[in-house]
């Protein structure tokens, strides 16, 4: 690997296991990959594969058993998986699986948390807040509250409030979960383009094969805690 790949490299991922309790299967066993910047890729699998304790590992939510994760600079390992992450936090995006939207605030207040925990003068948290609502089609919904926006227009909020600081780094889980087909390629589309433009790396865990299969990306498929494919065309798979 040459320097340029080096400071490519968004996340660097070395036989990372996971296992729960004696007596289990590994929920990860043995996983690598490296990631790089810009690089849109989605996590696949079935329900148990281990996607999800791949991403809590990868936000510092959880420890691994064993192996690391180097995170933009920062390592995550069996002794020090929760230290010094505060940086890594500030420069990561993470939309979980259901929105958790705040129900007493407004879709505004909703998204502008993660400027506020930053300390963005408040003229600048409005400019920046207003301006990817009104990309998203929800600035006339920013008095909303989320009681009253649909499923998909959620979503959206979330990843609003996930990509306003402009991450270097967003991971999602099953952001399109209980979502119909057409909304959450409209979601996964627009989650592509934003990111795009700000050369963000995404991580996307999602069952949704077929609306994969649709995006032509990179695709890594866990089954019970193993890789067992990573390539750019998920057809390769019949």
């Amino acid at each position: 690997m040459n320097n340029m790949d080096l400071q490519d490299t968004v996340i660097s991922v070395h036989g990372l296991t996971k296992v729960y309790g004696k007596g289990y299967e590994p929920a990860l066993d043995n996983v690598s990959f490296d990631l790089h910047r810009g690089e849109f890729v989605y996590l696949i699998g079935p329900t148990g594969a281990g996607k999800t304790t791949l991403l809590h590992i990868l936000m510092g939510l959880r420890k691994p058993t064993s192996g690391y994760a180097d995170i933009l600079g920062h390592r995550i390992d069996p002794a020090g998986g929760e230290r010094d992450l505060r940086d890594l936090r500030l420069r990561t995006g993470i939309i979980f699986q259901g929105s958790y939207l705040l129900n007493d605030r407004t879709v505004y207040e909703n998204v502008i948390m993660s400027l506020e925990v930053r300390d963005y003068p408040v003229p600048e948290v409005k400019r920046r807040a207003e301006a990817l609502l009104y990309k998203l089609g929800l600035l006339d919904k920013k008095s909303f509250m989320p009681e009253e926006l649909s499923g998909g227009q959620k979503q959206l909020v979330a990843f609003a409030r996930a990509i306003l600081h402009e991450p270097e780094l967003l991971i999602a889980d099953e952001p399109t979960a209980n979502l119909d087909m057409n909304t959450a390629r409209d979601l996964i589309k627009t989650i592509q383009n934003l990111t795009a433009n700000m050369n963000t790396t995404v991580l996307l865990a999602t069952h949704n094969v077929e609306l994969v299969a649709e995006m032509g990306t990179r695709v890594i498929r866990l089954e019970r805690g193993r890789i067992v494919f990573d390539a750019k065309k998920l057809k390769s798979l019949a």
